[in-house]
């Protein structure tokens, strides 16, 4: 190898130690809201050798954030998952602070695996029957294959 080519290696190798260092720090930092703080330092002024990272990487690398919470804080302020922090606009950088924001405080806890959902009854709707078999299947006479068919 030439001596330009080792000296691109070193660096990259470089890069690549920063960048993990960096994403280690951020993701053992408690509690989330101090994660988030640190995250926002670095989006602000970005070392060298991490200006290159994604934004949605350092999302991914902070405290209680991850994937499902960055690509949905991407999605709602409209940056660019592939945006490198050196190329972060400043109006990007405040709606990313913002979004960010949201995340801080205490989150609402879910119980068990489901969500109950009410619906709204339509105008005009029949009622739901009080139990099964009450009458008449819709729509007439009942199928061939039921059991009350004889």
């Amino acid at each position: 190898m030439t001596a330009q080519a080792l000296t691109a290696l070193a660096e990259a190798q470089a890069v690549r130690r920063e960048r993990a260092t960096l994403k280690r720090r951020l993701a053992a930092t408690r509690p989330r809201a101090a994660a988030i703080g640190a995250g926002l330092t670095v989006l602000a002024g970005p070392a060298p050798r991490v200006a290159g990272m994604t934004v949605r990487d350092l999302l991914v690398a902070l405290y209680g954030v991850g994937h499902v919470r960055a690509d949905h804080i991407l999605d709602v302020t409209g940056v660019d998952p592939a945006t490198t922090l050196a190329t972060v606009s400043v109006d990007e950088r405040r709606r990313l602070t913002r979004g960010l924001a949201g995340l801080v405080g205490p989150q609402p806890r879910q119980t068990g695996g489901r969500r109950q959902r009410t619906v709204a009854r339509q105008d005009g709707a029949p009622a739901a029957r009080d139990g099964a078999g009450d009458g008449p299947a819709p729509g007439g006479t009942p199928t061939t294959g039921s059991r009350h068919a004889r």
